[in-house]
């Protein structure tokens, strides 16, 4: 987590390195504090590994778009028994404006990446417990 940031993974971007219209390429690999961090953030037992790939790029019309794919080992704890759950998430960051017009764009891309990428973890994390609810219950029908 970076000093001046609430979210637990932040890779803070400067406008200016976007508005020459070459794409910013981000990696992370979350450090143990990081994954602690999102684990608390998360209210999960533990994030095992948290790895990012993640362009942001400029477009006409002072745009910006965030794409790119998430990898995650996470344990979650059942809703019924309160055991462990292993999770493996991995999959797409989709496409969105971070900003639109350049006076939010200062705004949003301080804070973009740190709520973008916790986001889409978090959204692929739900949508692999609906799947699984889904299957067990499909078994208890």
């Amino acid at each position: 987590m970076t000093d001046n940031s609430p979210y637990p993974i932040s890779r803070p971007v400067a406008i200016t390195e976007l508005l020459h219209g070459d794409p910013k390429q981000i990696v992370i690999d979350a450090d143990d504090a990081e994954r602690q961090a999102l684990a608390d953030y998360l209210d999960i037992p533990e994030v095992r590994s948290l790895k990012a790939k993640v362009t942001l790029r400029g477009e006409p019309g002072r745009t910006f778009v965030l794409e790119g794919t998430v990898d995650a080992d996470l344990t979650q704890s059942c809703v019924v028994t309160l055991n462990p759950v292993e999770t493996h998430i991995a999959g797409p960051i989709r496409p969105a404006d971070v900003a639109g017009g350049i006076g939010s764009a200062l705004t949003t891309t301080v804070f973009g990446l740190s709520i973008a990428i916790p986001a889409s973890g978090c959204l692929l994390l739900f949508e692999e417990s609906v799947e699984r609810l889904e299957r067990r219950m499909g078994f208890l029908a």
